[in-house]
């Protein structure tokens, strides 16, 4: 490679296109190509594979992403082309699989966002819906195209899945959000179709407080909309933090007048999940968890919520790190940032190779580790399956096992996890119950998982053994994508984040709750297990004064 190519491979970034086209021209001159054929040659073997009908990309976007960024501008000039084919289908297909192998290429080329904005003008629904889905894993700033481009799409009448789509979009727009986008949502709260209103309670619960309008427009639909209730009663938070307290109340009281009505189970169980991602500020509904009736199928998501609770609590309390504690060797690895062996290397194997450089620190350490990826995804499976058992069960009896190690706390917590899932899950659920089988399996020693049995073997694209499967299986999980096979199903809501966000996600999940540990300050097992017993425990009646109260 000649010094010349060398410095504009250097100088190449993912948000420059013309950096790119300077390194694309000069590897034309240079006849360079990647699996016998240039880019343009592979980019017009698209119109031959529909789109949809596989289960990975084809051959021709492998090709490209394996090339990265320097196959951008050909995408970008596709994508920008004015027809691509004298069959319109076929036009459709190329214009598709350009907008998927965008997504797929990292680092994230952000240079190609104004081009995928430009083809939601392409009249089919098919491609809008997959240019949507794409752009919500690139970190869409809100200009001028951007808002025009995806406000047309909310407004598209005759294409709801078109309309949610873009409220997710919307909804996931950089900050600051302009004027425009609150009317346009406002209106959209009366949307005939469930998931559109879903993203646009989103949306407006990023929108400056306060704003009285946007407040009782969201009250209203906490009260009208029952498919999006707990989504409405979020947003409310941001306007009236009491009264939305007041509707999850509510909700997590249902189940008291029936355990077997599992309508109403469910909505308890969902209760408890926001619960849990309110943390300590759903510290006012302490009482009410206390009404919660023992040994309900409500149990395991009740004593995750009150740990959520706990876990607020005591990082409030407990004193931060010192410097001294900080350089204890394993914290100074763990808030090393994993590095790349190359740059396109996926960062969520980075991170799990990061995560098996600390098996030589013993057992306990990285059982801490697995435990804390697999929870940050635990509610991934439930948001799906709540009724059909609860991977959070296995992670339980592991914070029990870390609480009193014993032989017979870590086979039992193997054999809670020791399950299959199956294919027809959405990706996002299929591997967050992966992850959490690994985690367990991260417990017993080589001779135990040999006499006990188990089925499941570490993953083969993960450094690591079991330790580094549940990482690289947690953000999986958190990017909508599947391990070990393909998971067949759908989701509405799965999440979506990027490689990069997922990765960063299931590595702040493991520093907040070990790092704490591993510097002596606090424990985030143990302590929020007493914790917890101490915050469902009853307060004791007042003295009785042989009077009536006033």
């Amino acid at each position: 490679m000649s010094d010349e190519l060398e410095h504009l491979r250097r100088k190449a970034r993912p948000d420059d296109l013309e950096s790119l086209r300077r390194l694309d021209r000069a590897l034309q001159r240079t006849g360079w190509k990647v699996g016998g054929k240039a880019f343009r040659e592979w980019i017009s073997e698209y119109s031959s594979y529909p789109l949809g009908h596989y289960f990975s990309a084809p051959e021709p976007a492998e090709r490209l992403i394996q090339a990265g960024l320097p196959a951008v501008p050909a995408l970008v000039e596709t994508l920008r082309t004015k027809r691509l084919s004298t069959r319109s289908q076929h036009d459709i297909w190329i214009r598709g699989h350009c907008v998927l192998t965008l997504a797929r290429i990292q680092p994230l080329p952000t240079c190609a966002i104004p081009a995928l904005l430009e083809t939601l003008s392409v009249p089919s629904t098919t491609l809008r819906r997959l240019t949507l889905r794409a752009l919500t894993t690139f970190p869409v700033h809100p200009s001028t195209l951007a808002v025009r481009q995806l406000l047309s799409c909310l407004k598209s009448r005759n294409e709801p899945e078109v309309r949610a789509d873009a409220a997710q979009a919307l909804s996931r727009l950089a900050a600051p959000l302009p004027p425009e986008l609150r009317r346009a949502a406002l209106e959209r709260l009366t949307d005939p179709n469930k998931r559109v209103r879903r993203h646009v309670l989103h949306l407006l619960a990023r929108l400056p407080a306060p704003d009285p309008e946007v407040r009782t427009a969201i009250e209203e639909q906490v009260i009208l909309d029952d498919a999006n209730r707990l989504e409405a009663i979020t947003a409310l938070f941001a306007f009236d933090a009491p009264r939305a307290l007041g509707f999850l109340q509510e909700e997590l009281l249902l189940v008291e007048k029936s355990d077997r009505d599992d309508r109403r189970l469910l909505a308890t169980l969902r209760a408890l999940q926001l619960v849990e991602q309110l943390g300590v500020r759903a510290e006012p509904l302490l009482p009410a968890l206390r009404r919660l009736p023992p040994g309900s199928r409500a149990e395991g998501f009740l004593m995750t919520a009150v740990d959520s609770i706990a876990r607020g609590q005591l990082f409030a309390e407990k004193p931060a790190p010192t410097a001294e504690q900080l350089r204890d060797e394993r914290a100074v690895r763990l808030l090393e940032e994993p590095s790349l062996l190359e740059p396109t290397e996926p960062p969520d194997k980075a991170l799990s190779r990061w995560a098996a450089g600390f098996l030589p620190y013993g057992r306990e350490l990285c059982v801490r580790i697995a435990l804390a990826a697999a929870r940050r995804v635990e509610n991934l499976w439930e948001t799906e399956y709540s009724l059909h058992g609860s991977p959070r069960d296995a992670l339980q009896l592991v914070a029990d096992w870390l609480n009193d190690p014993n032989d017979t706390s870590a086979r039992i917590a193997v054999e809670r996890a020791d399950l299959t899932p199956s294919q027809l899950c959405a990706p996002s659920a299929f591997s967050a119950s992966w992850a959490t089988t690994f985690a367990t399996l991260c417990i017993p020693s080589d001779a135990q998982l040999a006499e006990w049995k188990s089925r499941a073997e570490p993953l083969h694209s993960a450094e690591g053994g079991f330790l580094g499967s549940t990482v690289l299986s947690a953000c999986r999980a958190l990017g909508s994508r599947s391990v070990i096979t393909m998971a067949l199903g759908s989701s509405e809501e799965a999440p979506r984040l990027s490689e990069q966000e997922a990765a960063r996600e299931v590595r702040k999940a493991i520093v907040d709750d070990v790092l704490p540990w591993v510097c002596g300050t606090w424990d985030p097992v143990k302590d929020v297990l007493q914790r917890r017993k101490e915050l469902l425990a009853r307060p004791p009646p007042p003295p009785s004064t042989g009077r009536y109260p006033p």
